[in-house]
C-alpha cells in the first residue's frame, strides 16, 4: 500500500496527543516543524520508499538556509518520531 507521507502527519500528531499525551506546547512544535520543513521537502513521497538520500537532501535544504543545528535536529526528531509511528502504530 502506497501512503505519501504527507497523509499521515495529521494522524500522527493525533497519535502523539491522544496516546503519547504529549504537551500542547511540543505538539506545536511538532505542527511547524511538519508544515516548515518536512511536509514541502519530503511530502510527497511515498513513506516505504523514504531513503536516506531523501533525508540528507532535508538535511541539506535547512543547511542550505543556514537553520540551526538545534532546528535541524528538533526536525529530524519529529521525523523520526512519524516513521516510528508509521512502521509500529501503521504497520
Amino acid at each position: 500500500e502506497h501512503m505519501q507521507l504527507t497523509t499521515l502527519i495529521d494522524p500522527y500528531l493525533s497519535y502523539c496527543r491522544d496516546e503519547l499525551l504529549v504537551a500542547e506546547s511540543t505538539a506545536a512544535k511538532y505542527r511547524d516543524c511538519f508544515r516548515t520543513w518536512i511536509r514541502p521537502v519530503l511530502g510527497a513521497l511515498d513513506v516505504a520508499a523514504l531513503s536516506r538520500e531523501d533525508v540528507s537532501g532535508l538535511r541539506s535544504a535547512m543547511v542550505a538556509r543556514r537553520i540551526s543545528v538545534g532546528r535541524q535536529y528538533g526536525v529530524l526528531v519529529c521525523l523520526k518520531g512519524l516513521l516510528k509511528y508509521c512502521r509500529s502504530v501503521r504497520g
